[in-house]
């Protein structure tokens, strides 16, 4: 059974790439030049800003591992679905009340278009990760949600009690599935799915540097050239240096959340320290400047952890918010709210970190002075 469901995935994951790649093949002449027009600049920048923003959510069940649900009405049916926040105007309620709001800068790191790829990402009843993945945008040649999609993820049956959706606006590295989220890396057994929204500062000038962090096992996982990937593998590098002393979970052999939210944060401050190393190498330029955005989250099927976090402490990160549906046990975390209402949704604090687990485990916690004044100001 596991063998013909294997095959179902990879022939709808197919099915999905030729669908969205062809609708782009059809856009039309002038479109596809402004496309062209827009990677020639961003080649000829050589960096492109940081503050681009995509778009993500995940739905994660806190009390029941195995019971699943269906992401279709989230991904592509709402009235602020993932599928829509890859072209409509972003919907942010709050974020105007925020202590640090810069109406510019809002607009810079949530951006209206995400159309550089997109993917899903799931559990199976196994543990094992999957992804669903394509480097052409999520929209038709009308900027409309491509009709095909619905019925490709159909194909793959998609119920999870864990799941990814991402749409991506490209901060590094090229157009390919490789480089669309989520990511899958693999650590003593555990399989963990990550995103990521926002930018790694001046990557191009610190790539080399930030690889040196990386251990050889998390850094063989790499296939795509993007700052978030390389993240992804500083995580699974710090989350290995706790594998002598991974705590007790029911499943032996899990790291508990106390392992990974500890793996995120240290992965935070790592990326936030480039800001200091980019004015020792005294790099800041009009297309290179400090400041990293860090929305990040992190499951292996058993625990999740998410972040919201921008390194310059007089900043605000891209948004995300949660939903007061995790009373009822499915928690829902989103860059955007995907019922296009107000009502339930909490925006994170600035450089916050939320861990959960299916057993019920549920903490936020403060990653910067920032924070803990903006906390203590509520």
């Amino acid at each position: 059974w596991r063998q013909r469901r294997s095959g179902a995935v990879r022939g709808a994951m197919a099915e999905l790439s030729r669908i969205c790649c062809r609708q782009a093949q059809r856009a039309p002449l002038a479109q596809r030049r402004i496309a062209t027009m827009a990677m020639l600049v961003r080649l000829v920048l050589v960096l492109p800003s940081p503050t681009v923003g995509c778009r993500w959510g995940l739905t994660f069940n806190l009390r029941n591992e195995t019971a699943a649900h269906d992401p279709t009405h989230w991904i592509l049916e709402s009235e602020n679905s993932l599928c829509k926040q890859a072209w409509v105007e972003p919907f942010l309620p709050g974020i105007e009340q925020e202590r640090l709001y810069d109406e510019r800068l809002v607009s810079a790191r949530n951006h209206k278009t995400n159309i550089d790829g997109f993917g899903v990402g799931w559990f199976g009843e196994d543990g094992t990760a999957h992804v669903c993945k394509s480097g052409c945008g999520i929209v038709d040649e009308s900027l409309n949600p491509c009709p095909e999609l619905h019925s490709a993820l159909l194909l793959l049956d998609l119920r999870s009690h864990v799941v990814f959706g991402h749409v991506r606006s490209g901060t590094q590295g090229v157009n390919s599935e490789d480089n669309a989220h989520p990511f899958v890396f693999k650590l003593n057994g555990s399989q963990f799915l990550w995103m990521h929204n926002g930018g790694v500062a001046c990557f191009v000038h610190l790539n080399a540097h930030l690889r040196l962090h990386v251990s050889p096992f998390a850094l063989a996982q790499v296939r795509g050239d993007t700052d978030s990937e390389l993240a992804g593998a500083l995580f699974i590098t710090h989350l290995e240096a706790q594998s002598q002393h991974r705590m007790k979970t029911p499943r032996e052999g899990r790291y508990s959340p106390e392992n990974v939210g500890a793996a995120l944060a240290a992965t935070i401050h790592d990326l936030a320290a480039l800001d200091d190393l980019i004015a020792i190498l005294e790099v800041e330029s009009s297309t290179c400047k400090a400041g990293s955005s860090l929305n990040f989250a992190v499951s292996d099927g058993f625990t999740l952890a998410v972040t919201r976090y921008r390194s310059c402490s007089k900043q605000a990160p891209p948004s995300l918010y949660v939903h007061s549906a995790a009373a009822r046990g499915v928690l829902q975390i989103a860059s955007e709210p995907w019922d296009r209402r107000s009502e339930g949704w909490d925006l994170l604090t600035k450089d916050e970190m939320l861990v959960a687990s299916a057993e019920g485990v549920f903490w936020r916690q403060c990653l910067s002075p920032a924070c803990i004044e903006d906390t203590c100001g509520m």
